[in-house]
């Protein structure tokens, strides 16, 4: 959650697109504290249709095509959403999404992209796109962002599947379409063919670096309906593209449309059919589904219609750029410099209708450069007339291109600003009913929310005893259903290490400072995400409240049930001592701390971000049950005293040392980059104070890191440790053998770090 000035207004990026990274750039350049950013993206990362080529041919590699999502959405103080939407409920001003709430707006802008135009039974259909088309000259330059005039049906393009059994695959979403083309390369036998849909400058250069990446093992077989492919070129720069398809041995079938595509066989307008393994669609566009759905005004294609100013006609609280838009007043091309050079009016047209200021009208370039890659060093490009190609234009391309990657590059944008402490907000009881099922109140006489039976079957009685823990976390991320869902981990896994079951929950929130709807959107969000793992553990949210002021924050007071020593399923005191020689294992990687505090910085990639948010949720439930299984001695959750201090506590209270093994600490996908880049969290210094110095220990600071969320560390017996470490791995843990403890002498430290 984000602290500082009032929120006012609620700004909703749905879409990754060129546009969106270029106002989300702006945005980290000149904040408005009076706006609240989230970009809903369906990846972590976005690609950049203009290395699409280069990819193919393994020219680069994907950090060179994708934008990162990540640092930029964290230094421009936006919340970043990984989820597809579904649907958009313009009168609630809501966005649905799979596996989450939804997300309400005050102000949307829209920026998905578009699908390429499929025939009836030419694939699944699909949803949106986070942005970005196929292949082009990118959006510096204007190289066509759809392959010619194809005319197919209204059909919208999957995102990306079949296989080599007459599997259709459509070139958008970009993520998709990467993914199904590894698969179709493993699958297919040599000799097959791949039709590629499509003879604008998509299809084309789509068609020449498919070649090349195939190197003659796989018939490429291009297909479009004009006489030529790069029907909107100039006829020299229509040679010159020919030339290099029958150099590299494309398939030409022009003058037809293609069809459908049933058992192996292309479906063409002349009668015919052609013969193919798989089809490849990068025809013209359309609208995804959803926009039409949601009841904008749309044009025949299904795209958004907009005004000079980015402005959807009908709504004036929703705004696009793209691919997914129709501009009456100005038509362009779907084409990427088109969406780039939208980004600085989108933003600054959002900036002005947030202060309640009429938007700027667009008035966007009638001519770009257009450029079309050749692969083997080659390109051509044309711009009014004037048409030039070899290997200068494909080094220009290849300049421009690796320009505007780096321009979101994480060493091209500023830092995070300081917070400031937000203010209450009152909040209406009723609004939280659904967290548990019924209203909220007291749980009594042993039943849960509702006047159910309590989580666990029973209330308490003689065969159990009650035991209470409270914790307090403040926002980790400006998520504020993801933070909901990190704090109630964070506080069960303290409950498990107890060895009790959980039962009830109550739960205090410290908002956000903001105007009142957003603020109460952010509590009950925080409250889902909390509810939905308390839920999944056994627990009931049985009464929640909100705090007058402070950091934003959610504090926990979990009941759980312990039971008696003679209960099935127990084992020994859950605060029994560890023994000598008894088997140190650890059921979580190490890094959360770091890892989100990279991510707050602007340091960490989304996809590290991703990682750690599964790793921190996932339940310890299972694992505590299996280490009690396996007669552990001891068992403490790791949290903000870091690996060393918890250990350190378990070694103090029996009077013991330890080693540890550096190789088995396993650490969480970039914590141990970010701990390099000098990463740690708040509190992190203090846990590894009197501990030794790197480079002895090369992992201190993953060690004292302070973990949110974190894992279980036990003590198991020599003799059951193989087995627990087995039933571990095969219950779904990355859990560890790291150690063991030891008897303690004066003469060796109390903990040793062994490196091989």
């Amino acid at each position: 959650m984000r602290s500082g000035t009032d929120v006012m207004t609620d700004l909703v990026l749905l879409g990754a697109g060129h546009a969106h990274v270029e106002v989300l750039r702006r945005f980290a350049r000149r904040p408005d504290p009076r706006l609240r950013l989230t970009l809903i993206a369906r990846e972590p990362s976005t690609p950049y249709s203009g290395r699409l080529p280069a990819l193919i041919r393994r020219e680069c590699g994907p950090a060179d095509a994708h934008i990162d999502l990540g640092p930029l959405t964290a230094v421009a103080g936006a919340r970043l959403v990984v989820a597809e939407a579904t649907a958009i409920d313009l009168a609630a001003r809501q966005i649905a999404m799979h596996d989450r709430p939804a997300i309400r707006f005050d102000l949307l802008s829209i920026d998905i992209g578009a699908l390429p135009a499929m025939p009836d039974g030419g694939g699944p259909d699909g949803g949106g796109t986070d942005g970005g088309g196929p292949a082009r000259g990118g959006p510096e330059h204007g190289g066509p962002e759809h392959a010619g005039p194809e005319r197919g049906g209204p059909k919208r393009g999957g995102p990306g599947g079949g296989g080599p059994n007459g599997g259709s695959i459509a070139v958008k979403p970009i993520g998709g379409f990467l993914a199904a083309l590894a698969r179709l390369e493993l699958e297919l036998a040599d000799g097959a063919r791949i039709a590629l849909i499509g003879g604008g400058a998509a299809g084309t250069e789509l068609a020449l670096a498919l070649a090349q990446r195939v190197a003659g093992r796989v018939r490429i077989t291009l297909v479009c309906d004009t006489s030529d492919p790069l029907p909107e070129a100039p006829p020299r720069a229509r040679a010159v593209a020919r030339g290099a398809l029958a150099e590299a041995r494309v398939e030409l079938v022009c003058g037809v449309r293609a069809g459908a595509q049933a058992d192996g066989r292309l479906a063409l307008s002349d009668g015919s059919f052609l013969a193919v393994d798989a089809v490849l669609w990068a025809t013209n566009v359309v609208g995804p589904p959803l926009l039409a759905e949601s009841g904008l005004i749309c044009d025949a294609a299904g795209c958004v219609v907009v005004d000079a100013s980015l402005r959807s006609r009908g709504h004036d609280f929703v705004f696009a750029a793209g691919d997914c838009t129709s501009m009456p007043s100005a038509p362009r091309p779907k084409a990427g410099v088109w969406a780039v050079r939208a980004g600085p009016p989108l933003d600054d047209n959002l900036r002005r209708v947030a202060r309640g200021l009429r938007p700027r009208r667009w008035r966007p370039q009638g001519a770009a450069l257009a450029i079309v890659g050749l692969g083997h060093g080659r390109a051509v490009a044309w711009r009014n007339g004037v048409v030039v190609s070899g290997r200068l234009v494909a080094w220009y391309k290849n300049l421009i291109d690796g320009r505007f990657v780096r321009r979101y590059a994480p060493a091209g944008l500023p830092r995070l600003g300081a917070q400031v402490e937000p203010e209450q907000v009152s909040l209406d009881p009723a609004d939280l009913a659904v967290l548990s099922g019924a209203t909220l109140h007291q749980v009594q006489a042993g039943q849960a929310p509702g006047g159910h039976q309590a989580p666990g079957g029973q209330a308490p009685g003689t065969e159990t005893a009650l035991i209470q823990q409270a914790t307090h976390l403040a926002a980790v991320l400006n998520d504020p259903f993801s933070f909901g869902r990190i704090a109630a981990a964070h506080a069960l896994v303290r409950l498990h290490a107890t060895g009790a079951r959980p039962w009830t929950a109550i739960a205090i929130v410290t908002p956000p400072a903001a105007a009142s709807a957003p603020a109460r959107a952010d509590v009950i969000a925080v409250l889902e995400g909390a509810a939905e793992v308390l839920t999944a553990d056994g627990a009931a949210l049985a009464d929640c409240a909100t705090a007058s002021s402070g950091a934003p924050a959610l504090s926990l007071v979990l009941t759980g049930r312990l039971g008696t020593a003679g209960q099935s399923g127990s084992a020994r005191e859950p605060h029994a001592e560890l023994s000598p020689e008894d088997a140190l294992i650890l059921t979580k990687p190490l890094g959360s701390g770091i890892v989100l505090e990279g991510y707050r910085r602007g340091l960490a990639e989304a996809g590290w971000l991703l990682d750690a948010l599964a790793a921190m949720t996932a339940s310890s439930a299972v694992a505590a049950h299996i280490l009690r299984q396996h007669r552990a001695t001891a068992c403490a959750a790791v949290a903000e005293h870091g690996l060393l201090g918890t250990l350190a506590a378990l070694l103090r209270d029996a009077n013991l040392a330890a080693a540890l093994s550096a190789d088995a600490i396993q650490a969480l996908p970039g914590a141990r980059a970010l701990a390099h880049l000098g990463v740690e969290r708040a509190g992190a210094a203090a846990n590894r104070q009197g501990w030794p110095d790197p480079p002895d220990w090369p992992d201190l600071t993953l060690l004292a890191d302070p973990q949110v969320a974190g894992g279980l560390l036990a003590g198991v017996p020599a003799a059951t440790a193989e087995a627990c470490l087995a039933a571990l791995h095969a219950a779904g843990y990355a859990a560890a053998r790291i150690g063991q403890a030891e008897a303690r002498r004066l003469d060796v430290p109390r903990l040793r770090l062994q490196t091989e």
